[in-house]
């Protein structure tokens, strides 16, 4: 480093000393360029730590009051009910005249189911109206009930079904809608005939039924 024209001693001390004093200053700005450099990484990496706990407690939270609405298959723990009062007097209906449709049919079909207790006996019944059992008609519902039913429902729905009978179609439903892991349905359902409804009641209240889902109201 020394330049060869430099002569003496005192000359080469002044012109050592400035560039030993410059190389400290280039090693101490460098390892202040460093400590910094770590020092950003440290608090880069605590923010983005700070900001995936944040984020995470947020999603679990979101996730937990979710579950609350609608709990997992099966559960009896809070779930969205729809609370109405069935009405108090029902209108003759126009096609009560026994000329197109006799409903004293309905109710004697209704009092040969009166003695069934389980789930299971009213499985094994041959369905009204038709000449099959409960196990064939569902079979025979299935591709229907999958495409109108499966892509627009979601566990913890709700289902309602007019004219519903005895409730064994809405049973169908609600088993060919878990077979498509959607669970935790809640059933509703009205019927002309007052012993249908009533029929429907029962058959949602067993044990059996109310593992595969919920029971709302079933109204005349």
């Amino acid at each position: 480093l020394r330049n060869k024209n430099d002569h003496g001693d005192d000359d080469d001390e002044e012109k050592l000393v400035p560039m030993q004093i410059s190389t400290s200053n280039a090693h101490n700005h460098a390892l202040s360029n460093g400590g910094n450099t770590w020092t950003s990484a440290l608090l880069f990496g605590g923010v983005f730590v700070g900001l995936s706990i944040l984020i995470g407690s947020i999603q679990w939270k979101s996730l937990s009051k979710s579950s609350s609405r609608h709990p997992r298959y099966p559960d009896d723990g809070p779930h969205d009910m729809v609370s109405y009062t069935c009405p108090a007097q029902i209108d003759t209906s126009s096609n009560d005249n026994h000329d197109h449709v006799n409903f004293v049919d309905y109710e004697r079909d209704d009092a040969k189911h009166l003695n069934k207790t389980t789930l299971d006996d009213f499985r094994a019944m041959t369905m009204d109206g038709w000449t099959i059992k409960y196990p064939e008609l569902k079979k025979m519902l299935v591709p229907w009930k999958t495409e109108a039913f499966v892509p627009h429902l979601q566990t913890g729905d709700s289902l309602y079904e007019s004219a519903c009978g005895i409730g064994m179609n809405l049973l169908a439903s609600i088993e060919i809608l878990a077979a498509h892991n959607i669970h935790n349905i809640t059933v509703y359902g009205n019927d002309y005939v007052q012993q249908s409804a009533d029929l429907a009641n029962y058959v949602w209240s067993t044990p059996e039924a109310q593992v595969l889902g919920h029971k709302g109201q079933f109204c005349r």
